[in-house]
């Protein structure tokens, strides 16, 4: 199997890459010690034997994070004898830059780091994991890190996935590489500061495991979402919602690394939300895009007859007014939008569209019929349901 578990370990391994990463639920990080969690930070690579060492580490960590919990993370560091090299840096999809990147590669570099035992450890959301883990893909040709999530976004997508990148050139993750990182430690308590609508964009990646892979976490959705997203996770039942989310992710990615297969149900929400995300102007998170391709996708199912009605506009309420998600953008009314993601989803899934859309709950066909007027007609219909289904904020 390319998952298991064992205890608060999720073991992810890709046999064809002959790659292993971890992620480990740690619910009291910030209050770990040596006694009680005697191995946090360690790495069960023997290649990388010698960064179980105590010594230096340099820190990437997001700016605002530093803020809220550096004296947390700087007690963490000391109790476990790490002795940390702050990077700041700027959270935030407009900082995923090849500028950030390259300021962040000169900095560390001059370090002289050991590209063995001295593994980078980086702390933020989405962006800082992303540039991060490119930054470990990419120094002396690959260095270890230690990913850890500080947003529902990143510990249920960003922070454990095995793509990293950046922005570049108006194209999402434009520059990146297939690398995971050996070790991300989650601990939900650190999104407990986000807003409740970063809570929501979070919510809408989780949302798209439970559409297309698992009926009792969509269940856990539509009973808990709006506790959920108004509490900021912090509900008995979030541990088990962020779990649930993360076994599925893994194991498409961990049995489909490098993507020979073309056809993945984890971009359901992912064909308009990559070139939507780039839209001058778009104030949209990355997790409010995918609730708005969702939407587009679950129209566009409906209009072909794949999908029930009744089932569409459910869920549609679920995402809009359970979860507070945004349904529409602006910008699905320009053809000139909607032709560049058909374009540039092409382009990646070797010249098909292979798009996958829901049928019911965790039942999914891949579609390549599908041209423009099919688009404007799914578009047009979407921006009459928003009207209906979105919260009012």
């Amino acid at each position: 199997m390319p998952v298991s578990t064992d205890g608060d370990w999720i073991t992810a391994t890709s046999v064809q890459a002959g790659l292993t990463w971890q992620v480990r639920f740690v619910d009291d990080l910030l209050e770990a010690t040596p006694e009680t969690v005697p191995d946090l930070f360690w790495l069960s690579d023997p290649v990388y034997a010698t960064a179980n060492m105590p010594g230096p580490r340099a820190v990437v960590i997001d700016r605002n994070v530093k803020v809220l919990f550096g004296d947390q993370f700087a007690a963490l560091f000391e109790r476990f004898g790490l002795e940390p090299i702050w990077f700041e840096a700027e959270g935030g999809e407009n900082s995923k830059t090849l500028a950030q990147y390259g300021d962040l590669a000169g900095k560390l570099l001059s370090l002289d780091l050991d590209r063995r035992g001295q593994p980078l450890i980086l702390i933020g959301g989405g962006t800082i994991t992303d540039i991060g883990g490119l930054l470990a893909a990419t120094l002396y040709r690959g260095i270890p890190a230690i990913r850890i999530p500080t947003t529902l976004l990143g510990l249920c997508d960003a922070g454990i996935a095995a793509k990293v990148g950046v922005n570049h050139a108006g194209v999402k993750n434009g520059l990146g590489a297939f690398a995971p990182v050996p070790l991300t430690l989650h601990c939900l308590r650190l999104c407990s500061t986000e807003s409740e609508r970063r809570t929501a964009g979070g919510l809408s990646e989780i949302s798209k495991v439970a559409l297309t892979e698992d009926p009792a976490l969509w269940d856990l959705l539509v009973s808990y979402g709006r506790e959920l997203r108004e509490q900021r996770m912090q509900h008995p039942v979030g541990r088990d919602v962020l779990w649930r989310s993360i076994i599925p992710m893994l194991t498409e990615l961990a049995d489909n690394l490098r993507e020979p297969r073309l056809w993945r149900t984890m971009n359901f929400g992912h064909f308009i939300s990559p070139t939507g995300e780039m839209v001058p102007g778009s104030t949209l998170s990355h997790g409010e895009w995918v609730a708005v391709d969702m939407a587009f996708s679950l129209v566009l199912s409906m209009q072909r007859g794949s999908l029930v009605p009744d089932l569409c506009l459910e869920i549609l309420s679920v995402l809009g007014r359970t979860l507070g998600l945004p349904l529409w953008h602006e910008s699905l009314g320009d053809p000139a939008m909607l032709s560049a993601a058909l374009r540039a989803t092409t382009g990646l899934r070797g010249g098909r569209l292979r798009l996958p859309v829901l049928l019911d709950i965790a039942k999914v066909e891949f579609v390549d019929d599908v041209d423009l007027s099919d688009l404007e007609r799914a578009a047009s219909e979407l921006r009459q349901q928003a009207a209906v289904f979105s919260r009012s904020h």
